[in-house]
């Protein structure tokens, strides 16, 4: 059993599709937690989803306060990137917190580094870390909240919550990246430190994974297949979702599914 006492496993789903139903991303979920509980001890869990786990948390204006992208409305994925960014880290007791989704999640504990700890921020690519599969330092997210300056960030057109927390990072000169007016900057994980993390732009050994799309859908469709808990039926609908996201006008609504109060029961 690894055991990541000071780390807080976070889950949260971005209502992005039906508001009056739940959907297969938090059906996946549900078989999916179980699994990893067997294997790791966090510190703490928090999920947040329409229908169950700490809805109450779910307040449409609150997280506005502090990083306000000046959006008409906040809804889909612009509700889930204020809520991680001004939400999230003040829920989280512990030292650091890890976000999982229904694409990404840890796939080998065994492959666990301390020294992925001695970052402020990593997560899956090269130098945008999505952040569906992230581990973050507490401390830090909340000073880049309080001591940061994520409004001016918006305004050179960061949008997402992943963005934004990667223009804090210093990266090296030969990548030739933009540089941000940010207060304060973040240390570069080196690529050796990501590929343990996390697989993202190939499969490896690493301690998770994230779907995207540099990996092919027989790759995804294998992390799925490995954990052993889903049915034929189960497996071909989920690749027919993955398929799905990579489209325009995505036809969700056959995708969403009765509510189950058996959902995130743990």
């Amino acid at each position: 059993m690894l055991k990541l006492d000071n780390v807080t496993l976070v889950m949260v789903d971005s209502l992005d599709d039906f508001k009056d139903k739940s959907n297969i991303r938090i059906a996946v979920m549900s078989k999916v937690l179980p699994k990893i509980l067997e294997q790791v001890q966090f510190g703490d869990i928090i999920s947040v989803n329409p229908f169950n786990k700490n809805k109450h948390l779910i307040n449409p204006n609150i997280e506005q306060l502090v990083w306000n992208r000046n959006k008409p409305e906040i809804d889909k994925i612009d509700w889930y990137c204020e809520f991680i960014v001004s939400k999230i880290p003040y829920m989280v007791t512990t030292d650091y917190y890890l976000i999982m989704q229904w694409d990404g999640f840890i796939l080998n504990p065994t492959e666990w580094r301390e020294s992925f700890l001695q970052y402020d921020y990593i997560g899956g690519g090269h130098t945008l870390l999505n952040g569906g599969f992230s581990l973050r330092n507490t401390k830090t997210m909340r000073r880049i909240i309080e001591e940061g300056n994520p409004q001016l960030i918006t305004t050179q057109g960061v949008s997402t919550e992943d963005e934004l927390y990667s223009s804090y990072f210093k990266f090296p000169k030969e990548f030739q990246k933009k540089e941000y007016s940010t207060p304060f900057n973040m240390d570069w994980p080196h690529d050796l430190i990501l590929y343990n993390f996390c697989s993202f732009m190939s499969m490896g050994e690493s301690f998770g994974w994230h779907r995207s799309g540099m990996l092919s859908i027989h790759s995804i469709m294998k992390q799925y297949e490995s954990l052993d808990v889903f049915t034929k039926d189960e497996l071909t609908t989920i690749r027919n979702y993955c398929l799905y996201k990579e489209m325009y006008n995505r036809p969700y609504e056959q995708y969403s599914i009765d509510y189950s109060e058996d959902f995130f029961n743990y």
